[in-house]
């Protein structure tokens, strides 16, 4: 006599047998797809595309407008400034050293007559 769940389980086998298959097939496309995109966009970027620029060929950047409210008053400007930076591993002065070299840095501003405590 044959167990009742063998049926079952020759159907259910096969069943899975045909997720699999659909499975791999979907990876299969996906994949596919991918690099199908991929190497678009390196035909786009590398083999058509322009080559390398340098920063001289590259366009000065735009000045930007004023912003001025409904009257006519100046919110904020465009204006150009020094870039100040400073290397806390490259300080191996006192503060009271330095103070005299910032100040020269930035123009307009002058070195405090004393510091505060």
């Amino acid at each position: 006599m044959r167990p009742l769940a063998a049926p079952y389980l020759s159907a259910r086998k096969r069943l899975l047998g045909t997720a699999r298959v659909r499975l791999g097939i979907m990876m299969a496309a996906s994949a596919g797809i991918a690099l199908l995109i991929g190497a678009r966009l390196f035909q786009l970027s590398v083999l058509e595309g322009p080559g390398p620029r340098s920063v001289s060929s590259l366009p000065p950047p735009r000045r930007r407008a004023a912003i001025v409210d409904r009257n006519g008053v100046l919110l904020a400007d465009t204006r150009s400034a020094p870039i100040f930076g400073v290397r806390p591993a490259k300080l191996f002065r006192t503060p009271d050293e330095l103070t005299p070299l910032i100040a020269a840095a930035l123009p307009g501003c002058r070195p405090p007559i004393s510091r505060r405590s």
